[in-house]
């Protein structure tokens, strides 16, 4: 939009303003969607063999430095925390707190129950199942659990269509939950361990950060000072408890720094991974970011502005102080993604404010929308596509096991019928070899098959047939 609000007041609240009934900012669900493709994509080529190490995680992990892969993952916390002032603001003016933060909580669960599930590793050979069938069942029973069909058009037989699709939607449910509760009695991994927490996975962590972003959110509401001070909070916690070698970057070796005391009390809660405070702070810049593209940014004499010009020249400072922190915190604690150094997320935030910029100047200002329509849709259809990408893996190997990779069958009678067949340095048909051009057929693969999920996430998502929390 371009028109301008002028205010007066140091924070701007959602009720001030009528620029709150803003269009949709179409760049916002672009770059999620953007980020989801980078994130399929990486997450499918990794195993590509000669790939070169720039398209990999940083190596050696424990050294600092990085490459683009290392930054999908903060990218999507930042889209994340992007992505609170708008879902929140308006419940915010429309629902009692109460309602709000029983909203906040049930979100959380579901990412930590969806992390619990996924992270855990099962052993087929302990627990006598066919490879595959238990993470098939998981990954299945999670989409089916969430899945939300879209209503029936007003017309005479609606009511009909309504009950319908209510106890059709019931019985899915339940079957899901069904599911995954055969899945966790049967679970057992290598040493035969029943499931238990551990790192919670990306999807845990995403949980744990939308958690503590939503309720400093609540707290700070759009209070851009507020939320930038929020954000030094939390990468002060980090310091405050993570000791360094500053001639290497590496953390120590010593046991004693697991029993070192410290003043972080989030480290003190068990279960709740030690990077938990800087991913929160990445999240928090989104956050920070979102709030001045949707109530305004500040002028030098308090008011606010929101015009596209205002959202563009914010976004510019902004990432260009984001860089600026980074480089502050590069040296004592380094650029390391496993240690999730402030360096590390400062950067990381900075690179994907930049391309929120990009993405705003094409789709919101010059209006080339149809261009990104594709990645718009999957950017609402993003945790979708993220639980598709693991099951069409396992069925694949479910059919390789049957095909391939089954060592009873001889080598004359095995084949290969799925993709994963280009990501191998060599493969053997019916007893004949045959080498692939690698890491060049992998990363074919690879773009490929995240096209394809974006393509279906997308056209579902069209549809009105979404996966919500």
């Amino acid at each position: 939009m371009n028109t301008t609000a002028t205010l007066q007041t140091p924070s701007l609240k959602p009720e001030q303003s009528a620029t709150n009934k803003q269009s949709r900012i179409m760049s916002i669900d672009i770059l999620r969607g953007f980020i989801m493709l980078t994130m399929l994509f990486v997450n499918d080529v990794a195993a590509t063999p000669k790939l070169w190490w720039w398209s990999k995680h940083f190596y050696p992990y424990n050294e600092s430095g990085m490459t683009y892969v290392d930054v999908v993952f903060p990218a999507f916390l930042f889209i994340v925390g992007m992505s609170v002032p708008f879902a929140l603001s308006k419940q915010l003016q429309t629902k009692p707190l109460y309602k709000v933060l029983l909203h906040i909580f049930t979100r959380t669960a579901s990412l930590l129950l969806l992390g619990f599930f996924t992270v855990n590793g099962a052993d087929y050979e302990k627990m006598g199942w066919y490879n595959g069938a238990w993470q098939i069942l998981v990954y299945t029973s999670c989409i089916a659990l969430y899945i939300q069909f879209p209503s029936p058009q007003s017309n005479q037989s609606s009511n009909r269509k309504l009950d319908f699709r209510k106890y059709t939607n019931i019985i899915i449910k339940s079957l899901a939950v069904i599911s995954l509760s055969i899945a966790w009695y049967f679970f057992q991994n290598k040493n035969g361990e029943a499931m238990r927490p551990h790192w919670w996975g990306i999807l845990g962590l995403i949980g744990w950060v939308y958690l503590l972003t939503s309720l400093t959110y609540i707290i700070f509401r759009n209070n851009l000072f507020a939320l930038a001070f929020a954000m030094g909070i939390f990468i002060a916690m980090y310091l405050s408890h993570r000791p360094i070698q500053p001639a290497t970057w590496k953390l120590p070796d010593d046991p004693a720094f697991h029993t070192l005391p410290h003043l972080n009390f989030i480290y003190r809660i068990k279960y709740i991974p030690m990077s938990i405070t800087m991913l929160t702070a990445i999240s928090l810049a989104g956050t920070l970011l979102a709030s001045a593209i949707k109530f305004g940014s500040p002028n030098s004499n308090g008011s606010f502005t929101n015009t596209n010009a205002a959202k563009l020249k914010f976004a510019l400072i902004f990432a260009a102080a984001l860089a600026f922190a980074g480089y502050l915190l590069h040296y004592p604690h380094g650029v390391l993604k496993n240690g999730a150094t402030p360096a590390w997320g400062l950067y990381c935030s900075a690179i994907t404010t930049i391309i929120w910029i990009i993405f705003f100047i094409i789709f919101d200002m010059l209006k080339h929308k149809k261009l990104g329509t594709a990645l718009a849709y999957t950017g609402q259809n993003a945790l979708l596509a993220y639980l598709l990408h693991p099951l069409l893996i396992w069925i694949q190997i479910a059919i390789n096991t049957a095909t391939s990779l089954n060592e009873n069958i001889p080598e004359a009678s095995r084949f290969w019928i799925t993709p994963m067949a280009f990501g191998q340095q060599q493969i053997s048909i019916w007893g004949n070899t045959i080498t692939f051009p690698q890491p060049y057929t992998g990363i074919t693969r690879s773009a490929l098959t995240a096209i394809i999920i974006l393509s279906f996430t997308a056209y579902i998502a069209r549809k009105k047939c979404l996966l919500k929390l």
